[in-house]
């Protein structure tokens, strides 16, 4: 799954209100991601080996519930409280000019379990 184009459109928002943004960041392909839980349980030697799966899914938010998962992110609640108003207005500039009001984001969600030896 490619990610929505918003994603890099976004992060120049977060480059320019949020000090220490790498510019140019991108999203790791989804087959590029690693289960590092699962790597780790692997190597520990106390259990047996890990049964894992890949999930790619998406969800369609409007603007205002796009800006509420933005505002649970550690980042963003970190700014300042103008840093944050500004970085989320940016956004809601992009979604509602370019997308209508409406975007997608994707997910991955890689579950894991594994038995104690």
């Amino acid at each position: 799954m490619h990610p929505p184009p918003i994603f890099e459109e976004v992060q120049a928002c977060s480059e320019r209100f949020m000090p220490g943004t790498p510019p140019g960041l991108r999203l790791t392909p989804d087959d590029d991601v690693a289960d590092e839980r699962a790597i780790e349980a692997a190597t520990t030697g106390l259990f047996e080996p890990p049964v894992c799966r890949r999930y790619r899914w998406e969800s369609a938010y409007d603007t205002a519930a796009y800006l509420d998962v933005l505002r649970t992110c550690s980042g963003h609640r970190a700014l300042d409280p103008e840093r944050r108003r500004r970085l989320l207005q940016c956004v809601a500039n992009l979604i509602d000019g370019r997308y209508g009001g409406r975007v997608g984001r994707a997910y991955l969600t890689l579950p894991m379990v594994a038995r104690r030896r």
